[in-house]
């Protein structure tokens, strides 16, 4: 698990001039941001939640706009990417974000919600761009499971995405 925390300048930005690959699951803890621009993250098992992309409690903010989150599993929730806002009430009204203009989360498993990417309590999920496919969950949102936050897709392409109990793409309150 690599965790980033406490840095005082809560910024972080992944840009590889070559294809590095991350295999170790990426966590960020209270007002953190990450730029995910390039690179890999894969092939992390997790027994709880966020295979590939661990982002927890307000302020936290993913950014996606390239780079591959791919073939990661979750034990619970958010095989890629799991955000959940809540946490410290004095950062940013307790509001976690997932921000993907580009990318590609692709082949990640969640033994129950959101294969993609799972957001809970006051988290806001926006996909505008970029690749989700071939995602599963055992419950609901192979690609995308929103429960308790908001999700907003104004574009981006879903392929292969698959829930056993209900919905693919799921935004659920």
């Amino acid at each position: 698990l690599g965790l980033i925390e406490e840095n005082p300048q809560n910024y972080y930005d992944f840009a590889y001039k070559d294809l590095s690959t991350i295999t170790d699951t990426l966590a960020l803890i209270e007002a953190y941001v990450l730029n995910f621009k390039n690179g890999t993250v894969t092939g992390n098992t997790v027994t709880a939640r966020g295979g590939g992309l661990f982002g927890h409690e307000g302020g936290t903010t993913l950014n996606i706009s390239g780079g591959k989150i791919d073939a990661n599993t979750a034990g619970t929730y958010g095989g890629g990417v799991y955000v959940s806002g809540v946490g410290d009430p004095d950062v940013e009204s307790g509001i976690a974000y997932v921000n993907m203009t580009g990318g590609t989360i692709s082949n990640n498993t969640a033994n129950s919600g959101g294969g993609g990417i799972y957001g809970t309590d006051t988290s806001k999920v926006t996909v505008s761009s970029g690749t989700i496919s071939g995602n599963a969950a055992t419950n609901n949102g192979g690609g995308i499971h929103v429960n308790g936050g908001t999700l907003t897709v104004t574009g981006g392409t879903f392929s292969a995405n698959t829930a056993i109990a209900a919905f693919p793409l799921w935004d659920h309150w």
